[in-house]
């Protein structure tokens, strides 16, 4: 038996859940990391008796790049799997926009799962899951490994149906970029900054000039890969009203836990 987690990960965080539902899987497993831009321009052949698609939440939504990599990918009835990541405030409309997807795709689901990573806009003054995943978090990505490899092994799963959601007027009209309006890309203090150049190299959109440091606004996820790799701190995330850092603050003060639908 054979799988393929296909992933999107730039601070590492669904990599790591990646890896540990492959744990639980114990099983042949194939790892396709599209964070990479090139990654992102070749087709992809599916292969493997399941397959897993990780992807963390921006702005209620699965980033669109990734989302439109999914849409090229079909199935012939392939067992399918999906788990989104986000950052302890809420999952949002991810992981319906990722069934009705794999419906429309021509997968079968047999389960999905959302788990907690540090917010992309945490730090020390904002403290929205630091040090998430945990140890326990990282067990519930084995189980649901576990319960995949039950599922498969049984090949007598039951398809099941996440109820639709309407979709607030807000992100309906800002699907993808209405989380620039809350934060500003993270522009480079070059007193700081030494150089090294791993920004560039990190980030998942091309979005960082390689020459002068600056970001592309438009480009930009505000994943905020850029600031958590930069040794000498010389980016920092810059909220468009300070008044945001307290109100996600305040939203990510209550422990949340992983789900998993099988």
């Amino acid at each position: 038996m054979k799988a393929t987690i296909i992933y999107f990960s730039p601070t590492g965080t669904t990599k790591k859940y990646a890896e540990n539902i492959a744990k639980g899987l114990n099983i042949n497993t194939t790892f396709i990391d599209i964070t990479n831009v090139e990654t992102r321009e070749h087709p992809l052949a599916l292969s493997g008796d399941v397959i897993i698609w990780g992807f963390p939440v921006y702005g209620a939504r699965i980033p669109k790049i990734v989302l439109e990599y999914f849409q090229t990918m079909r199935g012939s009835q392939t067992p399918l799997a999906v788990f989104a990541v986000y950052g302890n405030i809420s999952a949002g409309f991810a992981l319906n926009e990722a069934v009705y997807l794999a419906e429309n795709q021509n997968f079968r689901l047999l389960g999905t799962a959302t788990f907690i990573g540090e917010h992309s806009f945490s730090g020390k003054d904002i403290d929205v899951a630091l040090g998430r995943p945990c140890a326990d978090d990282l067990q519930d990505a084995e189980r649901f490994g576990q319960l995949i490899y039950r599922q498969l092994e049984s090949d007598n799963f039951k398809l099941f149906r996440r109820k639709a959601k309407h979709f607030p007027l807000l992100i309906e009209k800002f699907p993808y970029s209405g989380i620039h309006l809350l934060i500003k890309q993270p522009d480079v203090d070059i007193q700081k900054c030494i150089h090294c150049k791993s920004c560039v190299v990190l980030c998942p959109v091309n979005a960082i000039s390689s020459e002068t440091l600056k970001i592309d606004s438009k480009l930009c996820l505000r994943c905020c890969a850029c600031v958590k790799i930069c040794p000498t701190m010389a980016r920092q995330r810059i909220f468009r009203i300070s008044l945001i850092g307290k109100i996600l603050k305040k939203l990510g003060a209550k422990r949340r836990n992983s789900k998993v639908i099988i």
